[in-house]
């Protein structure tokens, strides 16, 4: 069985999905640490046990959370 919500057709400040979502999703990519150069002997790499690479997490802009919501309209509005 399938349950079927009512949602606005479009997010905006509005109606509050602005607030709702914004910061809400996030990607992760590994990326090169800038603490790390690797050589052994600068303050860094002595006194710190820095990884060569750190995992940064980044928002999903709210222009495309609306435009993947859009598109979902879309799609399921073609009933």
């Amino acid at each position: 069985m399938t349950n079927w919500v009512l949602m606005p057709p479009e997010l905006t400040a509005e109606n509050g999905a602005k607030a709702a979502f914004s910061g809400e999703f996030f990607w992760e990519e590994e990326v090169s640490n800038p603490e790390y150069c690797g050589c052994g002997r600068c303050h860094y790499c002595s006194m710190y046990d820095e990884p060569e690479t750190i995992i940064a997490k980044h928002v999903v802009p709210w222009t495309t959370i609306k435009e993947i919501y859009r598109a979902a309209v879309e799609k399921f509005g073609e009933d």
